[in-house]
């Protein structure tokens, strides 16, 4: 953009000093600006990818960080549980079934490990 910028000024300058024409200042212009434009476009659609991306970093991750606080434990906790399972099911069959909070969250964190 600060290309750009640089050019039409000079493109300017060149048509104030009468180096080129108005015709060829004027197309030049147009030119530059609809490039201006496209890079806009172009920076706009970017940035949405960039924010449709998982989390950049494992310590924005809300499974993460709540994982990390019981790094160091051995055995399970009330405060663990309330932390990091959302349910807890027990089949009639005593298989047990259970559902973690941030799912998601810890699905892309794996998943950009891949």
């Amino acid at each position: 953009m600060k290309k750009l910028a640089t050019l039409r000024q000079t493109l300017f300058e060149s048509y104030v000093d009468g180096i080129v024409t108005q015709a060829d200042y004027l197309f030049g212009k147009s030119r530059y600006e609809d490039e201006a434009r496209q890079l806009e476009g172009r920076l706009r659609d970017l940035q949405a990818e960039k924010d449709a991306l998982p989390e950049a970093s494992p310590k924005q991750n809300k499974w993460f960080s709540a994982f990390a606080k019981f790094r160091d434990e051995k055995e399970p906790t009330r405060e663990m549980l309330l932390a990091l399972v959302e349910k807890i099911y027990v089949n009639e069959d005593k298989q047990v079934h259970i559902v973690l909070n941030y799912q998601d969250e810890m699905k892309k964190l794996f998943q950009e490990e891949v």
